[in-house]
């Protein structure tokens, strides 16, 4: 009995050992080697310097082409926005892009109707962060917050990658060898969508909440950095049902760029809230007009 005691200690002992190194070797080919997620793509500017960042959903992802910038400012650009982001999520960016010491001038962020989501975080970020918990407290204390993970699959190890293996599985593990750039690298961030469509996808909040916290927090992280930032809203098509919300929004936020209907196009747009390849280049081209006009 004492030997079988032993053998499943050896046993135990060595799949955990197993773990550790696996999940060793997994964080360390994530830390060396940048994927194709959008977080990797701004990981990957560590200490460097640029001039014009864009943080927002994909509404700005998709919306906002850094090139176009520009080849008008002669500036350079990056598109910094996240799937699905809400407010708690471009804080967070912020902070990263201090902890990474990137340099910038401005930082244009949007604000729509997330503005009633409070204490919600994007699943595509939260999920491409899942390798780096433990590179800083930044990130460990937004996904301590988020309230998606118990520490268990933080502590146990390998236990992240078991659990979420679709993600930053195996075949992440493989793609992360790839000396090939991005594909957020070829249009520094900015994503293309192509076609378009009359349906009306989203509809716009029909009230708006009195209070958001976190865009509290998100201001008063602003002011106290110094950080040079102003709010905007990308175009939405004309059609779209409850667009008085951004009306109220600016009552919210006086100083909101509020380029909501400065599309008329419907050509320009693939849903009610998402322009196609050619809006973007449209809402580009308006934006880095308005960046000209500006002295920062």
């Amino acid at each position: 009995m004492t030997q079988f005691f032993k053998y499943i200690i050896g046993v135990i002992l060595i799949v955990l050992a197993s773990l550790y190194v696996a999940d060793k070797v997994y964080t360390h080919i994530n830390s060396v080697y940048y994927s194709d997620t959008k977080f990797q793509f701004i990981r990957s500017f560590q200490d460097k310097k640029v001039d014009y960042i864009f943080l927002g959903s994909s509404r700005v992802e998709n919306g906002i082409n850094p090139l176009v910038i520009d080849s008008i400012t002669g500036g350079h650009a990056v598109n910094f926005a996240v799937q699905s982001s809400k407010i708690s999520d471009m804080l967070l960016i912020l902070k990263l892009l201090d902890e990474y010491n990137v340099s910038y001038q401005k930082v244009f962020i949007q604000i729509d109707y997330i503005y009633n989501f409070q204490n919600q975080y994007s699943n595509v970020l939260d999920y491409e962060l899942i390798p780096f918990y433990n590179s800083n407290k930044v990130i460990q204390n937004h996904l301590d917050k988020s309230n998606k993970f118990n520490s268990f699959e933080f502590s146990f190890p390998f236990m992240r990658y078991a659990l979420y293996d679709q993600k930053n599985g195996f075949r992440r593990l493989v793609s992360n060898f790839k000396k090939s750039p991005s594909a957020f690298s070829y249009n520094n961030g900015f994503k293309e969508l192509h076609g378009t469509s009359s349906k009306n996808t989203h509809d716009l909040p029909s009230y708006i909440i009195e209070n958001n916290s976190d865009f509290e927090n998100l201001k008063a992280y602003i002011f106290k950095n110094k950080i040079n930032a102003s709010y905007f809203c990308s175009p939405i098509r004309r059609d779209t049902k409850n667009l008085d919300f951004i009306d109220k929004l600016t009552q919210k936020i006086p100083d909101l760029i509020n380029y909501t209907g400065i599309i008329k196009n419907e050509a320009y747009f693939i849903d009610n809230i998402h322009l196609n390849e050619k809006g973007a280049y449209k809402f580009s081209e308006i934006f880095a007009n308005y960046i000209l006009n500006q002295s920062y």
